[in-house]
């Protein structure tokens, strides 16, 4: 059987070499920066409807 070569693997006989990197333009750092405004944007939200509920 030939070396058939998928989009992220490769076979060779009964193995299968895996090709996985990182696909994505955000670094960490910036997705955590987004994860914390998402946060504070919640928690304003939450804020302005605590104090009209009293």
């Amino acid at each position: 059987m030939p070396n058939l070569v998928f989009r992220f693997a490769t076979v060779r006989g009964q193995n299968i070499h895996w090709f996985l990197r990182r696909n994505c333009s955000l670094t960490p750092a910036q997705m955590g920066w987004l994860y914390a405004s998402l946060c504070v944007v919640s928690l304003g939200i939450a804020t302005f409807f605590w104090f009209r509920g009293r």
